[in-house]
Parts: C-alpha cells; sequence; structure tokens
C-alpha cells in the first residue's frame, strides 16, 4: 500500500499545482497523509508539526540568512525535530508501517516550505483534498486493508 500511496502522491501533487496552481505541502506529502487519515491525532500532529516549523523558522530567519535551498533544508531539518520532540513527548501516534517511519518525519517540514510560500489554509486545504481522493483510491483498490 504504501508504494501505491507515493505513487498516486506524485500524480495528485503535478495534478493539483498544474490544475489550481497549488501545491498540497510537497509530492509525497498527500500519500502520507492518506496512509495514516484513520488516526485523526497522527494527522493533527502533523499539521500542528508544520505550524511549529513554520513559526521555528521565520524566527530563526530574523538572525541567520535562510534563503532558497537553505531555508528549504532548514524547514524539513526543524521539522524532523518538531516530530521527535512531539514523539517524545507522547504527543506523536506510532507509525503506520516501518518503511514509511523516515517519511513521517520529514512531511512537517514539506508542509512548512509550501505554507510559507502559498499560505497556510490553501495549503493544508490542498493537503487535506489530495490526501482524501489518495485514500479513496487506495479503499477502491484494496478495500480492507487501511483500517
Amino acid at each position: 500500500m504504501f508504494v501505491e500511496a507515493i505513487g498516486m502522491s506524485l500524480v495528485a501533487s503535478l495534478l493539483s499545482f498544474e490544475v489550481v496552481g497549488l501545491s498540497p505541502g510537497g509530492l509525497v506529502v498527500p500519500g502520507y497523509l492518506a496512509l495514516v487519515a484513520n488516526r485523526p491525532q497522527g494527522l493533527a500532529v502533523i499539521a500542528g508539526a508544520g505550524l511549529i516549523t513554520l513559526v521555528l523558522v521565520k524566527a530563526i530567519s530574523e538572525y541567520v540568512v535562510l534563503f532558497s535551498r537553505r531555508r528549504f533544508v532548514c524547514m524539513v531539518l526543524v521539522g524532523l525535530l518538531c516530530m521527535r520532540g512531539l514523539e517524545l513527548a507522547g504527543a506523536a501516534t506510532s507509525h503506520l508501517m516501518p518503511e514509511a517511519a523516515g517519511l513521517g518525519y520529514i512531511v512537517p517540514g514539506l508542509l512548512a516550505n509550501d505554507m510559507e510560500r502559498q499560505g497556510v489554509l490553501p495549503t493544508l486545504l490542498m493537503a487535506t483534498l489530495a490526501a482524501a481522493g489518495i485514500r479513496l483510491a487506495l479503499l477502491l483498490l484494496r478495500p480492507g486493508t487501511l483500517w
């Protein structure tokens, strides 16, 4: 299911950008969100970590010159640290599957990167719509395997 979700995520990300002009948080974000959609707490933690990441990187950029690749890498690293911190604090839910564990740590940074470029609400809306479409496609592809 993981490979199918990520493949669909690539297509959904491309289509959402080409049709609407908005990115759903990165190429792999909707697929990962679709896989953890049955865990609302996990979705909330990911969105929260993305928002915390955005705020922290904006604060960091007051003291450090961040642009282009540096800013993107900072977003992903801070997002990873936020997810790890939330996990250690007990807020983050356990990972869906071992092969998805690493991906879950970079998703907040990818979300935060797009939140900064196109706004928080448009990014979260597109990520939600794309993830819902992928989740539906996965349920139709293999009924009963995602619950």
